[in-house]
C-alpha cells in the first residue's frame, strides 16, 4: 500500500543533509544538484545547465553512470535536491515543469536564506512535505 502524497515524510540523515549544505555552498551563484539513494549514498551531479546560476539538469554521464551504480547495488533513488542561491527554498515554476520521477522526494536548499524545503509530486504539481532530520548512524 503506498501513501498518498499528503502523508509522505521525508527523512533525511543529518550527514546527508550537510552533505547537500557543503555541496549548496561550494557551487554557489550556480545550482547543485544531485541525488540521495534509497541505501543513504549521497551523489553530487554536474549541473550541465546552460544557465546554471538560475536552474539545473543533470549532466547526461554523470546520471548515466549513478543510474548504472543504482541497478547494479538495487538502490534506488529516493531524493533529488537542488539549491537555490538567489531565492527561497520555495519552488519555483520552472522546478514545477521539470519533474521526472514522480516517485522520489524533491528538496530545494537555498543559500540566499539558508532554508531547506522538501517536496513530493501528488499527480500535478510539487507539494511541501514535512522534512525530518534523523541522526547519523556511525559504522560500527
Amino acid at each position: 500500500m503506498s501513501l498518498r502524497a499528503s502523508e509522505r515524510v521525508l527523512r533525511i540523515s543529518a550527514d546527508n543533509l550537510e552533505r547537500i549544505w557543503a555541496h549548496a555552498r561550494s557551487d554557489d551563484p550556480w545550482e547543485a544538484c544531485g541525488i540521495i539513494t534509497t541505501a543513504g549514498r549521497h551523489v553530487p551531479i554536474k549541473n550541465a545547465h546552460t544557465r546554471p546560476h538560475v536552474a539545473y539538469v543533470f549532466d547526461v554521464s554523470d546520471y548515466i553512470t549513478v543510474m548504472q551504480e543504482m541497478s547494479t547495488s538495487g538502490e534506488k533513488l529516493e531524493v533529488i535536491y537542488h539549491s537555490h542561491s538567489a531565492r527561497d527554498s520555495r519552488a519555483s515554476g520552472t522546478d514545477q515543469t521539470t519533474v521526472v520521477w514522480a516517485e522520489a522526494f524533491y528538496l530545494i536548499v537555498s543559500t540566499h536564506d539558508d532554508t531547506a524545503t522538501a517536496y513530493v509530486w501528488n499527480g500535478r504539481r510539487l507539494t511541501e512535505c514535512p522534512l525530518e532530520v534523523v541522526p547519523s548512524i556511525s559504522p560500527g
